[in-house]
């Protein structure tokens, strides 16, 4: 290992800006990286962690190719386009990627969940921003959040493109991971991955997002049945609670005359 690689190693464990694009190594050149269009998407974003941001951001990457892929040479580009921050993957770090493996990128410290390859630089913006993967001059996959795009996520909690996306054979999800349908907010009861309590699913397959017409049943998704007329009747009301009207002691009963 070159004497300067190992310095960069040591110095980006304890400085954050330490080997950000820009810092060349003395006499050396960029690597060269290997990814076309589309081979990896950007499929999860937890910007506005509970608590400290810091060491608590990441963004999840998924390998579509179909092949082993080596990160070493890309660049990651986060914020706005007029200031963006940017990193190479260095060759000794690259952890690499097997064919339909998911791999969160974080700002934490090395081999936690969220910081499968750590970027202790990272700053993603809460209310909008953009995440671009390049290869050299190709943008291999750009997701944009916040106004006009992608809802931005909610704080402590990712959002995700849909596992339905991820197990359609004939979508692109570099192309899928556009569309603001395609994603949705973790759920509040979805278990926490931290000791802080946020919720996403860093490094590990994505949940189904609902879709219009559908409804969530179990761990999939189907068409909603609807009730039609009788499907369904009203059998017993409590409307009046002893003493100061309790609204979170009101009900109604229906009983279901059909499956629906």
């Amino acid at each position: 290992m070159r004497p300067w690689t190992m310095a960069c190693i040591l110095v980006a464990a304890t400085l954050p800006a330490a080997c950000e694009v820009g810092d060349a190594p003395p006499g050396g050149a960029a690597a060269p990286c290997d990814v076309g269009w589309g081979e990896l998407a950007i499929t999860e974003i937890l910007a506005d962690p509970a608590g400290p941001d810091a060491g608590a951001e990441w963004f999840e990457l998924v390998n579509v190719s179909g092949r082993r892929l080596a990160l070493s040479g890309l660049t990651l580009r986060v914020g706005s386009a007029a200031r963006p921050r940017t990193h190479e993957v260095l060759a000794e770090l690259d952890p690499g990627l097997e064919p339909g493996a998911y791999l969160a990128i974080g700002n934490g410290t090395l081999g936690e969940p969220t910081a499968g390859y750590a970027w202790p630089a990272m700053t993603l913006a809460n209310g909008g921003g953009t995440i671009e993967v390049r290869c050299g001059d190709l943008v291999v996959d750009r997701v944009a959040y916040g106004p006009g795009a992608l809802d931005p996520p909610p704080e402590g909690r990712s959002i995700q493109l849909s596992a339905t996306v991820m197990d359609d054979p004939s979508v692109v999800p570099a192309e899928a991971n556009d569309l603001p349908d395609a994603w949705c907010e973790t759920t509040r009861t979805a278990p926490p991955h931290d000791d802080a309590g946020n919720r996403g699913t860093p490094g590990a397959p994505n949940a189904a997002c609902p879709r219009p017409g559908w409804c969530r049943d179990a761990d999939g998704m189907r068409p909603a049945r609807a009730p039609g007329p009788g499907d369904a009747i009203l059998t017993e009301v409590f409307a009046d609670t002893p003493g100061v009207d309790d609204p979170m002691a009101e009900w109604v009963e229906i009983r279901a005359l059909a499956g629906f």
